[in-house]
This record gives structure tokens, C-alpha cells and sequence, in this order.
């Protein structure tokens, strides 16, 4: 069995892992350029933001963003599990935790283990963020940005969400919350459209929902899939206005070999945004990381409707990245090739395919 082939087989495990709940990715600023993405994307500084799944990096990172500090926003956070809600709480009150303690619970990360292009001050720099350090044993969070966030007693995302108030919220974001979702007992189609309906209502007028999710579930095309992203936010009443990929790369766990890949989505209520704004530079910024790479792959671009972009995906096309340009029109970027054709070979580049185009 040759190197592709054991890759292609790791595949198989990314769903075990999530079942697991194990975390192989996780590092503080991994999500701050969707973040940053997506409040840039917001028409006014956001007043209340919710994070959903919080774990223990997001609530303090998102509070360092220029746009947080100016609007002068408050952060609620919330986790259903207590071992994190309790490092969460350690953190607003003393402002630092081991970063031994947060291993103990999500799994050591990726940067020292494995191979990577940036470290977490690189990508804490990048976006901008104030407020918070980290160096090889703990995290540093400055009492300013501990007085922006609230949290939660930990509590199932979908059931909180339900309980909340209509219009709540500038800003949601649930990070990798709902790759975890998919894996709890009971979950279905039906409970996924219920989720985001509730977030739908929980958003102010053209506020924001961001989050990561995986490519596999994003070029889904069963329709009665759970993990179908593009038709469920669209019954749901959320139009996606950017998704892109992060990061493809290869993690030895176990013993094992697997792919590990990411892409972010921003979303908001249907009809509230006729495009993404900025959606020109946008295009251009995914066009020039894509071209970067031009001598390993070759990437099909092309607009339409969600309608034809799923088609597209369903003949054999993979999606890298896709941008609102009108109503009913995107913008996209995908390879040819299945799913479980492309990611193996793209993660196969250098140390890794990394176009971080959020």
C-alpha cells in the first residue's frame, strides 16, 4: 500500500475522531481569520456577540478584534462541558491557565507535533488581535478583554439557542461546534434545520453566523443528509455568503494515518445581503492563493445559482471556495475530482495545502 492510498484509508477516520470528540487542531487563533472575515463583512461594529461551543480560546481571542473593541461589544460564551466552562471561568478571573490543563481536556494540538507554517502568535498577529499571549505553557488574556465576555453555565448549544431571545445577537459564532453536533445521539436533518432556525431568529438585522465545519460535509449532496451544509442553511433561512477552504494537511495519529481539513462558512438571513460585501476582493484574494498552487492542481471557476453549484459538486467537482455575487449567484472555485480524490492529493502538497483564503 503506497503513501496516496493509507491517506485515502485516514479518510475514513476523520468521522471516528469527531465521534470521539477528539481534537486534532485545536490552537489558539486558528479561527480568528474567519472571525475577522466575518465582523469586517457585519455593516456596523457588533454590540452582542453569543460563541457557541466556545472552548477555551475563542471567547478571548474574539474579544481582542479591533471591530469587538471599538463597538465596545459584550461576548457571551457558552459549553456544554464543564471541565471547559471551569478553565473559561479560571481565565475571566485570574487571566491565565496552564495550557497543560486545556491539553488534558481537547487534546495537544497540532504546532509542535507535526509540521506547520505558523505558529498561534503568527496567526494572532495576522488578525489583528489584542489582549491575549500565549507561549509554550499558558495563555495571557488582559483584563480589558476579560470584561467584554459573560459565561455561561454549561448547556447543549441547540437548547440554549431555543431559549434565547429573537434579535439577541450582531454576531454568532460556533466555531467547530457543529462537526461535534452531528455525532450526538438523536441528531437528524429535522434537528439541524430546527438548530439554525433558531439561530436565524437569534440575529439582529443583517447580523452574522460564521463557523467551521468540514469539506466532506460541505459537498454533501444527498438531500436527506444531515450533514447536507448548503441545503439545510437554505431551509433554514440562512444564505451563505463565503465559504473557503483553510487548510488540508496530513496528521500521523495513533499510529494511524489521517486527513485533517477545514473550511469556514459565513452566513446570514436570506435575502438581508444581495452579495458579500467586498465579494470583488474577495475573489481576487482566493484567485492569487489558488494560482500559488497552479502546478499541482488546476481549479475550475465558474458562477451560478446554489442550484448549479450543487450540481457541479455531484458530477464530480470539489469546492474550494464560493462567494455571493448577486441574488441567487455565486461565485466558486472547485476541482476536479471527488472528494475523496481531491483532499488526499492536495494535502499531499509540500507539508500541506494551506491557502487560509478566509
Amino acid at each position: 500500500m503506497n503513501d496516496l492510498e493509507k491517506i485515502e484509508d485516514g479518510l475514513l477516520l476523520m468521522d471516528k475522531l469527531f465521534g470521539e470528540g477528539s481534537s486534532t487542531v485545536a490552537y489558539c487563533g486558528r479561527n480568528d481569520a474567519i472571525v475577522k472575515t466575518a465582523l469586517e463583512t457585519l455593516p456596523a461594529n457588533p454590540k452582542h456577540i453569543l460563541v457557541l461551543g466556545s472552548g477555551p480560546y475563542e471567547l478571548w481571542t474574539i474579544a481582542g478584534h479591533r471591530q469587538v473593541v471599538d463597538g465596545n461589544a459584550t461576548i457571551l460564551g457558552i459549553d456544554r462541558s464543564d471541565q471547559i466552562t471551569s478553565i473559561n471561568q479560571q481565565i475571566k478571573d485570574g487571566g491565565e491557565v496552564k495550557l497543560s490543563s486545556v491539553y488534558s481536556i481537547i487534546g495537544n494540538p497540532v504546532f509542535g507535533q507535526e509540521k506547520h507554517p505558523k505558529t498561534s502568535k503568527q496567526l494572532l498577529d495576522e488578525s489583528e488581535v489584542s489582549g491575549v499571549a500565549v507561549d509554550g505553557e499558558q495563555i495571557r488574556v488582559d483584563k480589558i478583554n476579560r470584561d467584554r465576555v459573560q459565561i455561561a453555565s454549561p448547556s447543549d448549544a441547540a437548547d440554549f439557542v431555543s431559549s434565547q431571545e429573537d434579535g439577541s445577537f450582531s454576531f454568532i459564532f460556533s466555531g467547530n461546534l457543529e462537526n461535534n453536533m452531528l455525532f450526538q445521539p438523536g441528531y437528524s436533518r429535522e434537528r439541524g434545520v430546527t438548530f439554525h432556525r433558531d439561530i436565524a431568529r437569534l440575529l439582529e438585522e443583517k447580523g452574522i453566523y460564521a463557523y467551521t465545519t468540514n469539506e466532506v460535509f460541505f459537498n454533501d449532496t444527498n438531500p436527506a443528509s444531515a450533514r447536507n451544509v448548503r441545503e439545510i442553511l437554505q431551509e433554514a433561512g440562512l444564505d451563505i455568503l463565503y465559504k473557503a477552504t483553510q487548510y488540508t494537511h496530513v496528521l500521523q495519529k495513533n499510529g494511524q494515518v489521517a486527513v485533517t481539513e477545514n473550511c469556514g462558512i459565513i452566513s446570514a438571513k436570506s435575502n438581508e445581503y444581495g452579495s458579500l460585501p467586498h465579494y470583488e476582493r474577495a475573489i481576487n484574494t482566493v484567485k492569487q492563493r489558488l494560482d500559488s498552487y497552479k502546478d499541482s492542481f488546476q481549479y475550475i471557476e465558474n458562477e451560478g445559482t446554489l442550484k448549479e453549484l450543487q450540481e457541479a459538486i455531484a458530477s464530480g467537482q470539489t469546492n474550494v471556495a464560493m462567494v455571493k455575487v448577486a441574488p441567487d449567484k455565486y461565485h466558486w472555485f472547485n476541482i476536479q475530482g471527488g472528494y475523496r480524490e481531491v483532499i488526499p492529493k492536495l494535502a499531499k502538497i509540500g507539508e500541506g495545502f494551506y491557502p487560509d483564503l478566509f
